[in-house]
């Protein structure tokens, strides 16, 4: 499980660095 945990960790912060380069795109847009 731990490992498990440490990927959803991994995944939530790559969503979370990919919406905020959506933010910017969308303020520049």
């Amino acid at each position: 499980m731990g490992k498990q945990r440490e990927g959803l960790i991994e995944d939530a912060w790559i969503y979370q660095f990919l919406y905020c380069i959506y933010e910017e795109v969308s303020e520049v847009t």
